[in-house]
């Protein structure tokens, strides 16, 4: 018993640790982007010291635990869009993006997974065909509805959450030679908007790779957490 309790410590005090550390980097971020005059990333800080804090207040509201794994995935996910937007870990790290896609995957399915168990308290008898399916829905849906955040905050404040990609190839019926039939336009070089020669090596996509990608990358995660799960058979969200 005294093993298991000093397991049990080692790892709330890692959560601790690692959220305090990530709430002081916060802090200090904010407080320097005050200085720098940074608005937008002032406010993603604010944002991000509230996502800091979110696990404990589902766990409350919820009135459930979360694991240690659980835990400090969702501290991965909250602190990644602020070192992505304000310190170009997004540039710096190209794959960057494509792992918190990742890891919201596992996180929203460990969620999904114990959804029929949270919403039905009484009985703890659901197949785990159910449950499997909720995990990787429920995964899924977030990531709709992320996206959906991403496409309007780009249609709103003109940004470019949803990256354009350069393609070297295009099919489209608007390139058919005959209504029904697609063209195709291979080996792209050089395009030319306005007169002007972007000089981009190929043809600008508008975010449509990267939605995609986000959402084989949640996927993946969700479908990895199911295998996991059916291998180890592990509890990762308990109710209190």
């Amino acid at each position: 018993m005294r093993i298991v309790n000093r397991k049990t410590d080692a790892k709330r005090s890692l959560v601790e640790v690692c959220f305090w550390t990530l709430e002081a980097f916060t802090v200090i971020s904010f407080v320097y982007f005050i200085f720098r005059g940074d608005k937008s990333d002032l406010v993603l800080c604010a944002v991000t010291i509230l996502l800091l804090i979110f696990p404990q207040i589902i766990e409350r509201l919820l009135k459930i635990k979360l694991s240690t794994t659980a835990h400090l995935l969702a501290l991965l996910l909250s602190i990644g869009p602020l070192l992505g937007n304000a310190y170009n870990l997004y540039f710096i790290l190209t794959w960057w993006d494509t792992l918190l896609h990742f890891v919201s995957g596992i996180l929203f399915a460990m969620l999904g997974f114990s959804l029929p168990d949270l919403i039905d308290r009484q009985s703890r008898q659901h197949s785990k065909l159910l449950k499997y399916l909720t995990a990787i829905l429920f995964a899924l849906s977030t990531a709709v509805v992320w996206e959906f955040l991403e496409y309007s905050v780009d249609q709103i404040f003109h940004t470019d959450k949803q990256q354009d990609h350069i393609v070297k190839n295009i099919t489209s019926y608007l390139l058919g030679n005959e209504l029904g039939n697609t063209g195709t336009i291979n080996d792209i070089q050089s395009v030319v908007i306005n007169g002007i020669d972007i000089s981009l090596g190929g043809y600008l996509d508008i975010g449509l790779h990267d939605t995609m990608m986000d959402m084989f990358a949640c996927a993946t995660g969700a479908i990895l957490f199911c295998i996991i799960q059916q291998i180890y058979k592990s509890r990762y969200i308990k109710a209190r």
